[in-house]
């Protein structure tokens, strides 16, 4: 099967590629700042590191995401896209943020494009 990541190359999101190829499935990581070093250390085993495709991508970026995903055809999604509410240069001098103010409308407009690309 063929999935494909939002958020790609983070921490938590490595160790899930690492899970996916082990279990014999495709992956296209997209990120803003993809580490393809960082995953490759996690995944441990070239082999598995050529079922893993990297693709720099901001989701917030319509156009891209959706010539993105007719590129890559992918039978599964995951959104781990997420967002440092404390490095956001919006909010308000000296007044903390939650995540889900931020990620929330980010992670639903996603979820719209991908809901709409796979069902074609």
């Amino acid at each position: 099967m063929k999935y494909y990541m939002t958020g790609a190359t983070g921490f938590l999101s490595a160790y899930i590629v690492r899970d996916l190829v082990k279990e014999g499935h495709e992956v296209v990581a997209t990120d803003l700042a993809p580490h393809p070093e960082f995953v490759a250390d996690m995944v441990g085993d070239d082999a598995h590191m050529k079922q893993v495709t990297f693709e720099r991508l901001d989701v917030t970026d319509l156009g891209a995401m959706i010539l993105s995903m007719k590129r890559h055809k992918p039978q599964r999604v995951i959104c781990t896209k997420g967002r440092n509410p404390w490095a956001w240069p919006s909010r308000p001098a000296g007044q903390k943020a939650s995540s889900r103010q931020f990620t929330r409308p980010t992670i639903g407009r996603a979820i719209g494009v991908f809901s709409s690309l796979l069902t074609k």
